[in-house]
């Protein structure tokens, strides 16, 4: 019986503290499943002590008087020689190597400077000179052949026969001139004579005077050019003179046969002469 009766006691005990237990009203925070608190390390702060700097003390600086050396006393002549003498019988003979044998210098003999010699040197210069030389008509004249001084000779006495005409040589030709007006020039180039005349080459395109047209400005008052170069030539020349005078209407009188010939001259004596003058250049 009093087991059943503890048993009864704490089925009543039991019954009680359910019934109590649901009584209280549940907080949602006591319902909510409790969070799982996260522990976080704190790092540890390390206090540094700041040490108080030490006074240094200030070193004092020692004076260190140096001490005069005692000087030794001067040892006689007598006694040097004995404490020499003693080393010496002490001292064990070493051997002595032989000694290598230094080559002979050569002894540095002063030179004496020779005299100084001035040598004049001539400046050779890498420049060329380059000669060039004018000859003038005359010049030209005296060194051409002999068939050239006849046409010539024969062809200005042929226009000197005219009227109211004369003959003038200059540097560069020999112009025969009616009053100022010059009609008629003649100049040398290579080995044949040139005669100008003031006449119109294009009056003699399609005829049997083959005539040029100069382009010189020396030769604007005689434009028409014609050479001479063999014996028909010659006989043309002197119809070209006629067809001149005539359109200038001067009249002819009687031929002339002055010969006026030069002699042949070199150039170094034609130099001398001032009839061929010489030009210099550097290049």
């Amino acid at each position: 019986l009093s087991i059943i009766a503890i048993v009864a006691w704490i089925a009543v005990i039991v019954v009680f503290l359910i019934k109590r237990y649901k009584a209280k009203p549940v907080s949602k925070e006591a319902s909510k499943p409790a969070k799982e608190e996260k522990v976080v390390e704190k790092p540890v702060e390390k206090k540094v002590v700041a040490k108080e700097p030490k006074a240094e003390k200030p070193v004092e600086k020692k004076e260190v008087v140096k001490k005069p050396k005692a000087r030794k006393p001067a040892m006689k002549k007598g006694t040097a020689k004995k404490a020499v003498e003693k080393k010496t019988a002490s001292e064990k003979p070493v051997a002595e190597k032989p000694k290598a044998k230094k080559a002979p210098t050569k002894k540095r003999v002063a030179k004496t400077p020779a005299p100084e010699v001035k040598k004049e040197v001539e400046a050779v210069s890498e420049k060329v000179v380059r000669i060039r030389q004018v000859k003038s008509f005359t010049a030209r004249f005296s060194q051409s052949n002999d068939t050239v001084k006849e046409y010539y000779s024969e062809l200005k006495n042929y226009a000197l026969s005219f009227k109211n005409t004369r003959s003038r040589t200059s540097w560069s030709y020999d112009s025969i001139n009616v009053g100022r007006k010059q009609v008629i020039k003649f100049a040398i180039r290579g080995k044949s004579l040139c005669m100008f005349l003031a006449l119109n080459p294009d009056d003699f395109a399609s005829t049997k005077y083959k005539v040029k047209r100069t382009q010189s400005k020396r030769y604007q008052s005689v434009p028409c050019l014609y050479r001479i170069s063999n014996e028909r030539r010659r006989k043309y020349a002197k119809d070209l003179i006629d067809k001149l005078m005539k359109q200038m209407n001067l009249e002819k009188n009687q031929e002339l046969n002055h010969d006026y010939k030069i002699q042949f001259e070199e150039t170094d004596a034609l130099l001398q002469k001032g009839l061929i003058k010489e030009y210099k250049k550097t290049i």
